[in-house]
């Protein structure tokens, strides 16, 4: 893949990714006026239930496709996809008959204050669930297809269509939670026969479950990575709300939502580069692994670069952007915006490291990377939180980040190291946290606004200075990558 076609493709990815973010916001106001808040806490459930369910179902075996597409092509590719999807269908078809059967008594185990009679829409998310099993499988291999402008436009259609629904059901039949579950639902069949549709080519009635063995075999250790994920991704919650006092929780779990959520920002744009990058990677592999390794050192050169900018920007100005958007209450969380943004930095570095690993199979490697990282951040927060709060939520955050980079970066240097410019890696960091120091310095200290703009404008001009000096990113490039 040239420069310009992963710049092309990342494109299309953040563009199918930011799309759906921002349509979130504008039809929340709508939504309200339809659903109480009991309807959103019950919402809310339900989509922790459906995220949680195919890591169950799956043995995240579909994540496997994108290290083994390259292993096969032609019959043998179609053979190897098709001895997948039936796997799955044996699996999620098996715990979906299960579940449904026990579903009353799960539900009132792990969520007790659910309602009996609203258990029939829990049964109509195990239907999503598995849906969404197979839509992993069909992501998979449009992603390995690299025809990321097709996916754009067939996402942000299906999602279009997919609002539209919502309304029908929620505003105009006025089926209230109900209403929201069964347009879930058929969106997800909508995007299952679209995709499905689109990816016949590689589908066919031939099966053999010798490919599943080692599809099988790597992505075993997966299942601990995502379960480790998924309590990385609540722990902080649910021990601030334990230990933050009662009268502050609430609020304090607001705060840390909005600033992680406005980080996600930066999240999809790293998630979307290495989604474009890595099919090419392992592509490339094959047939030059140095030549592979050199371009994934120019990209994380290129990437960190990115990140590091858009974090200095938001530190910069975070605060202005919170009091120009939010209500006064909102206001005290613009300095943690910027600091949760560097897990993202952090992040991308991580992603990098771990290309060699995932190439090898082995990913025995990530699972315990992430569940040392999960670790790290569990103990943090049960320390960090009690003492100063919501703060301490996103140090440990930042925290386990940057762990899991060390690890997974010294792990990658004994079994496939992914060359990385490490001395450029450490300036952004400095950076990016000496900028932080310096804002908050600066408004504790300066109560002119004109003098607090100039120094900012000064801050970001010397970045841009630093940035220009490194030579990685050219005039040039820019200016080709804008017209384009």
């Amino acid at each position: 893949m040239s420069g310009n076609k992963l710049v092309k493709n990342t494109s299309f990815y953040l563009a199918a990714t930011y799309f759906p973010y921002l349509v979130s916001f504008i039809t929340l106001p709508i939504y309200t006026r339809y659903l109480s808040t009991d309807d959103y806490a019950v919402l809310a459930l339900i989509q922790s239930f459906i995220a949680f369910l195919p890591m169950l179902m799956t043995f995240q075996l579909h994540t496997s496709i994108y290290r083994f597409f390259v292993d096969y092509e032609g019959k043998e590719l179609k053979t190897f996809i098709s001895s997948i999807i039936l796997f799955l269908v044996i699996t999620s078809f098996t715990a979906s008959y299960v579940l449904m059967d026990a579903l009353p008594s799960i539900l009132d185990l792990v969520f007790p204050s659910i309602p009996s009679t609203q258990y029939d829409i829990f049964n109509l998310a195990i239907i999503i669930a598995v849906l969404n099993i197979f839509q992993g499988v069909n992501m998979a291999v449009v992603r390995m297809r690299e025809e990321a402008k097709k996916f754009m436009v067939i996402s942000i259609s299906l999602l279009i269509i997919s609002i539209l629904i919502t309304i029908v059901e929620v505003v105009l039949l006025e089926k209230g939670i109900n209403g929201m579950v069964e347009a879930m639902l058929i969106s997800a069949i909508l995007s299952f026969i679209t995709y499905t549709f689109f990816n016949r080519k590689y589908f066919s009635f031939s099966v053999n479950l010798k490919y599943v063995k080692a599809p099988l075999l790597f992505s075993l250790p997966l299942i601990i990575n995502a379960l480790s994920s998924y309590i990385f991704m609540y722990s902080d919650r649910i021990i601030l709300e334990k230990y933050v006092p009662t009268y502050l929780s609430i609020g304090a779990i607001g705060l840390y939502a909005l600033a992680d959520r406005i980080a996600f920002l930066f999240k999809a744009f790293v998630n979307q580069v290495q989604s474009a990058f890595q099919p090419h990677f392992y592509k490339l592999f094959k047939v030059d692994p140095e030549k592979a390794k050199m371009e994934a050192y120019k990209a994380s050169e290129i990437v960190m670069l990115i990140v590091a900018i858009g974090i200095v920007l938001t530190t910069l100005f975070s605060r202005e952007l919170v009091t120009l958007v939010f209500p006064e209450e909102y206001h005290s969380v613009w300095p943690m915006i910027p600091v949760l943004s560097t897990c993202f930095f952090f992040r991308s570095l991580y992603s990098f490291s771990n290309l060699g690993i995932f190439f090898q199979k082995k990913t025995i490697y990530t699972t315990i990377t992430t569940f040392i990282a999960a670790a790290i951040n569990i103990c943090l927060n049960l320390v960090l939180i009690p003492i100063i709060g919501v703060y301490g939520a996103v140090f440990s955050t930042v925290a386990s980040f940057f762990a899991s980079f060390l690890i997974i970066r010294i792990i990658a240097n004994k079994i496939e190291p992914i060359p990385m410019n490490i001395a450029l890696a450490v300036k952004c960091t400095l950076i990016m946290f000496a900028s932080m120091v310096g804002v908050w310095l600066l408004h504790e200290n300066v109560s002119n606004n004109y003098m607090i703009l100039l120094l900012k404008f000064s801050t970001l001009i010397l970045v841009l200075f630093f940035i220009k000096k490194t030579g990685i990113i050219s005039k040039e490039q820019v200016i080709g990558v804008l017209k384009k």
